[in-house]
């Protein structure tokens, strides 16, 4: 991961963090794999697959995508991943 993108998922966190813990919670399972063509994709280790779905919905997509945009990174989607 490079530093910009290590940077602003510790602010998206942050963010996150301030409006819903429950989500924020889960996402410190995951981590960031790229932002690219402005999808966010975020991967889950085996150990935390199952939060895939506890997070993959449209009001967590909506509520990331709002905190993308407030720093910068507008009409951004979101990609969960399970990855190794």
């Amino acid at each position: 991961m490079d530093d910009n993108l290590a940077n602003l998922w510790a602010k998206l966190l942050e963010a996150i963090g301030q409006v819903s813990p429950f989500l924020c919670k889960y996402l410190r399972d995951g981590s960031p794999v790229s932002l690219e063509n402005n999808v966010l994709t975020i991967g889950f280790g085996p150990e935390f697959e199952n939060h895939v779905i506890l997070v993959d919905n449209a009001r967590n997509h909506k509520l990331i995508a709002t905190k993308l945009s407030e720093l910068g990174h507008d009409n951004a989607k979101i990609r969960f991943i399970k990855s190794q």
